[in-house]
């Protein structure tokens, strides 16, 4: 499943805490939105497999501080993107 879609700024002291245990002494974790836990969760877990994952994320995560936050860890660890959607409203 994926995690609620909150904000750096909008966290909770527990959310905060789980993205920080997560993200370990990773620079800049604290500008992160919740949802990177996920990403950086998962790139710990598959190691150096061939496994591959799919997340519904923010946009957030790919514009401004995040960028460089998340996926420079992600891609000094070697992982790849190989698809993603444009933003699009969400219709329930």
């Amino acid at each position: 499943g994926n995690p609620p879609f909150v904000g750096a700024k909008l966290m909770t002291e527990e959310q905060r805490a789980d993205l920080l245990a997560v993200a370990g002494k990773l620079q800049g974790a604290g500008l992160l939105d919740l949802v990177c836990a996920w990403y950086l969760k998962a790139a710990a877990f598959v190691g150096t497999t061939q496994t591959r994952c799919a997340f519904v994320s923010t946009s957030s995560i790919c514009q401004g501080e995040q960028v460089g936050v998340l996926f420079g860890a992600l891609l000094a660890q070697g992982f790849l993107i190989q698809f993603a959607h444009r933003t699009f409203r969400w219709n329930n």
